[in-house]
This record gives C-alpha cells, structure tokens and sequence, in this order.
C-alpha cells in the first residue's frame, strides 16, 4: 500500500505517485478505515497527487 505512504510535500508526492502508478500500484484498494489512497491524500491536503490516483492530470 505504497500510495498511502507519500511525503508530505506536494512536488515530491506527485513524482512518488507518478512513478508508483507506473508500476502497476492500485489507487483502489482501501486502508482499514475503507479509505482508498485518493482520499486519504485528499485529507492530507496532496490535492495533486489525489487528482493523479483518480485519473485526473496534474495540471488541470
């Protein structure tokens, strides 16, 4: 469950998740809370590298 381990600074979670998602990490699955990693970057106010995990391009 990498994608739930980003850093917190926003440039660097972006490139973790960029190269993550190249290898094949899963943006579905949930943690024990039944939050997907999307989410949980969401909350942790990593709005673009959440946008990354549900499709949406970073600079949109």
């Amino acid at each position: 469950m990498p994608l739930f381990c980003l850093p917190d600074d926003e440039d660097e979670a972006v490139e973790m998740t960029t190269l993550l998602l190249a290898h094949g990490a899963d943006p579905s699955v949930t943690n024990k809370d039944g939050l997907t990693a999307e989410q949980v970057a969401r909350k942790r106010g990593l709005i673009d590298a959440a946008d990354l995990m549900c499709g949406k391009d970073e600079q949109s």
